[in-house]
Parts: C-alpha cells; sequence; structure tokens
C-alpha cells in the first residue's frame, strides 16, 4: 500500500468553514491516472462531513485523475488556528504518484455554488 499525508491548518477567518481539496493521481508518464481507489482518513481535528465525525472516506479518481472532497475542522464549534489537522491518503496501485492540495476559489476545477 502506498501512502501520502496532508496536513490543513485553519485560518482565523476560516476557523470553522470547509476546505474543498482534490487528490490527483498521475502515472509514471506523467498522464492523469483514472479510476485508482484512494482512501482518506482524518485525525481527530478534522471530518469529512459537517455535522457528523466521519475520519475515513474512500474516492474514485476521475478521467482527469482527479477526486474531490471536503474537510471540516473537528469538533465544528472548537475550532483553532493553531491546530493542524492531518489527512492520510493510501492507494493500493504501485504505480501512480498521488498528491492533495486545496482548491481556491478561482481555481478551474472550483464547483460553481461550492462555499468558499
Amino acid at each position: 500500500m502506498q501512502e501520502t499525508t496532508y496536513d490543513v491548518q485553519p485560518s482565523d477567518r476560516e476557523e470553522n468553514r470547509a476546505r474543498l481539496c482534490r487528490v490527483i493521481a498521475f502515472d509514471g508518464e506523467g498522464e492523469y491516472y483514472r479510476d485508482l481507489a484512494v482512501h482518506l482518513e482524518a485525525d481527530a481535528a478534522g471530518s469529512f462531513e459537517e455535522s457528523a465525525r466521519v475520519e475515513r472516506l474512500g474516492l474514485i479518481t476521475n478521467a482527469r485523475g482527479r477526486a474531490f472532497f471536503y474537510w471540516h475542522a473537528w469538533p465544528p464549534a472548537e475550532g483553532s488556528n493553531a491546530a493542524v489537522s492531518t489527512i492520510r491518503v493510501s492507494w493500493e496501485d504501485k504505480e501512480p504518484f498521488v498528491f492533495v492540495e486545496r482548491i481556491r476559489e478561482g481555481d478551474p476545477d472550483w464547483p460553481p455554488g461550492a462555499p468558499g
């Protein structure tokens, strides 16, 4: 099993706002890697749902090698800009290179109507 991590650090302005993030997978030749099953696990400071503690999430990359998810500070009312939440991302296949990044408004992948 392959693995990477991504750290989310809330700011004062955003401590109780969702973060839209993406997983991107590439093959050894730099082409997008589609249909990769990725498994996400949030530590105690984060959740993949706003109203409930959801610490595990499974995703499949699309034709452009991407999969999207929201991260929420947990517990919601106790977010802190001093807390860093670590998301562990794992996958079975040895070929792809996988990384995680936060998406911000103005990014081409930003969905219409997404919370900013």
